[in-house]
């Protein structure tokens, strides 16, 4: 199989795969069908990763602010915008975000308050930087492979714009220069100290990848450089909360740790786009347990759900694959794993262990891809590599639960392929 295929060849049949799943499922919801699956969110939702939470803000925005913004209703009113809901202990949802995401936040509000103009106008402004920069690091391999684009445009990037999460995007691409820096050098530099801080303090879930500063060939050495990582971090975030603090009345370290724990007990984390091994597991049990007629006591199943749904199951995920992680850490210091490998697993066990907040979370994903496209060879690993990343950041349809979700199945067995493939050993050991 993989001697008739090589990596023009992927690019080419994902183009061509993307091209018909979005024609079909289109012109099916036209013709009436599909009504319980979808590819993007409603239109009446759509970027309000970024407006419903700037414009949540009453302590920025007066009524009349919004008036002359021409916010629509859906964002303005608290009733509609569920960022602006007060909750029991007096915290609003946009306080779950981390300290540098609040600062990013409030930052853009002041900008389209001050600017006076569409409300829209500053979102529009992100997006064409965003797409301006991907382009320009992509310029040479797009101008080479023209199909490369439909890799670049993959169903998570076109998500993140739908959404509007403009974070994710921050995050990302600190992570593709990371990526890039980590594969061509043989130690990162400040530059990328300050990415990598940037990426986790936005999304903590990426603090993983402080694994690939920890190159030194001696324990003693590799201890010195996790210590010093992790005081630049603490130090970025205290001066983050600070500032965060300042600007945004009522906002806490308290509110924001409340907040995450409230999330990491709702149902809402198992939402259909979820692509983590939790979120997989409780879509098949909640499948089977609405089409079945349980036979067991009321409190067992309680206990059963309860189990399912809790952080027992997550606790025990997340043990699994950090072992996992670990032995594959010291099996890349012990150089029995190229840089390529050790990457994948990184990005692997982000995706599979954490609770991931949308489908955008996938665009490390598509920064993957090309790495893995420009710096390996048509070996099986890496053709192996490339497919199972391909089938990952494919459009798929989505379900709610307990419809089984064929977009979580697939991408979960594709990571966990991904993660196990990392580890087949060929003859050109690339990058090592």
């Amino acid at each position: 199989m993989f001697k008739s295929i090589n990596k023009i060849k992927i690019v080419q049949i994902f183009s061509f795969l993307s091209l018909f799943i979005y024609s079909t499922f289109f012109l099916g919801k036209y013709l009436g069908y599909f009504d319980t699956y979808w590819i993007f969110f409603s239109r009446d939702d759509q970027f309000a990763d970024f407006h419903k939470l700037i414009y949540s803000f009453s302590h920025l925005f007066s009524n009349q602010d919004l008036i002359s913004l021409s916010v629509p209703k859906s964002l303005s009113n608290p009733l509609l915008n569920p960022y602006s809901v007060v909750l029991e202990n007096g915290a609003t949802p946009n306080m779950g975000h981390p300290p540098l995401t609040i600062i990013l936040l409030i930052s853009s509000a002041l900008i389209a308050k001050s600017a006076g103009l569409h409300y829209s106008l500053i979102y529009i402004f992100y997006i064409f930087a965003f797409g301006l920069f991907l382009f320009k690091f992509y310029y040479h391999k797009l101008r080479d492979n023209p199909f490369l684009i439909f890799i670049l445009l993959s169903y998570p990037l076109l998500f993140l714009v739908d959404r509007g999460n403009i974070w994710a995007a921050i995050s990302g691409c600190c992570l593709l220069v990371i990526f890039k820096s980590f594969v061509k050098n043989q130690e990162l530099t400040y530059l990328d100290l300050i990415m990598f801080i940037l990426a986790s303090s936005i999304r903590p879930n990426y603090l993983v990848f402080g694994l690939l500063f920890l190159t030194d060939v001696t324990v003693r050495s590799t201890v010195r450089k996790l210590f010093k990582v992790g005081i630049y971090f603490v130090g970025a975030n205290s001066l983050f909360l600070y500032i965060s603090t300042t600007i945004f009345p009522g906002y806490n370290l308290g509110y924001f740790v409340y907040l995450v724990d409230r999330y990491a007990q709702s149902e809402i984390r198992f939402n259909a786009w979820n692509s983590s091994l939790h979120g997989f597991i409780y879509n098949f049990y909640s499948n089977i347990s609405i089409s079945s007629n349980n036979p067991l006591p009321k409190d067992s199943t309680l206990r059963l759900e309860e189990l399912i749904v809790g952080q027992a199951v997550n606790k025990l995920i997340l043990i699994i694959y950090f072992s996992i992680l670990i032995i594959s850490f010291i099996n890349f210091k012990l150089y029995r794993l190229d840089k390529i490998s050790f990457l994948t697993i990184l990005c692997c066990f982000t995706a599979i262990s954490t609770s991931p907040f949308g489908d955008y979370h996938l665009i490390i994903f598509i920064f993957l891809f090309f790495t893995v496209y420009e710096y390996s060879k048509n070996d099986k690993k890496s053709i192996l590599q490339l497919t199972l990343i391909a089938i990952i950041i494919l459009p798929k349809f989505h379900s709610i639960s307990p419809e089984i979700n064929i977009h979580n199945v697939v991408n979960v067995l594709c990571l966990n392929g991904l993660l196990f493939a990392s580890y087949i050993k060929h003859k050109t050991n690339n990058l090592s």
